[in-house]
């Protein structure tokens, strides 16, 4: 991959970060209510009834920023999310748990 990669913009969005079992799936069900999307690949189960909010990549992204920062690859990543909640028609979200202290 070019090292000349650059980091896309994320327009019009929420993000929502906090520690696993902490409340950010509620937080999402409040800001969803108030016309937030949060794009998810996860439905809910029996420990979270209303789903987890969350999108396989970027729970695969927070894993890799923990493990290598920013690198190139996890750019390219990152823009993969930030084009799909810029699809979004209105305001988007995105809920990550996991992320180092660093990135606050």
């Amino acid at each position: 991959m070019a090292s000349d990669v650059k980091a896309k913009v994320l327009n019009n969005a929420v993000i929502v970060v906090g520690h696993p079992r902490s409340g950010t799936s509620l937080v999402c069900q409040l800001l969803e209510s108030a016309g937030v999307d949060f794009p998810s690949d996860f439905d809910g189960d029996e420990y979270n009834i209303g789903g987890y909010y969350e999108m396989e990549e970027s729970k695969r992204l927070s894993k890799q920023l923990i493990e290598k920062a920013m690198t190139v690859k996890n750019t390219v990543m990152m823009n993969k999310i930030v084009d799909r909640l810029n699809e979004c028609e209105d305001r988007s979200g995105l809920k990550l748990v996991r992320i180092p202290a660093i990135f606050f």
